[in-house]
């Protein structure tokens, strides 16, 4: 099972890189989840991860770290498509669009945003909502 801190610890990763590389955080969740596809239906070479991201005239690439080995295929393709679909969010929630080009400070506002949205939290406990129960009559209880 991976946990919020290990979601909050790959996004926060994935975001660093996508600010070392100079490439849109979406470019990046993009190309991660088509990583994990190409991965999974076989038409990737090699065991290892490899992420590639083109635009602006370069083209980055980096492997998913060994640390992660933990998580399954699907563990990775359902936590990037959870990322993109927080990252929709965000943009939706802040008013902004998708930009054409890398913009660090478009960016790191879209990251606060998402690190803040509830699907990126730890659940520490549920609770059990009775106000609409209904008490069978001689159960002892009074109204």
């Amino acid at each position: 099972m991976v946990t919020a801190a290990d979601r909050g610890a790959f996004l926060q990763d994935l975001f660093w890189k996508s600010q070392e590389q100079e490439v849109s955080l979406f470019s990046l969740l993009k190309a991660a989840l088509q990583a994990n596809i190409a991965q999974a239906s076989g038409t990737a070479s090699g065991n290892r991860q490899l992420i590639t991201v083109a635009g602006q005239g370069r083209t980055s690439s980096f492997a998913i770290p060994d640390f992660y080995k933990f998580m399954t295929s699907d563990e990775y393709r359902q936590m990037f498509y959870s990322f993109i679909q927080i990252y929709q969010s965000a943009l939706s929630t802040l008013g902004l669009t998708q930009p054409a080009d890398y913009d660090a400070s478009h960016d790191q506002t879209v990251f606060n945003a998402m690190v803040a949205d509830d699907r990126m939290q730890k659940v520490d406990s549920f609770h059990i909502d009775h106000t609409l129960g209904r008490w069978p009559s001689g159960a002892g209880f009074t109204t």
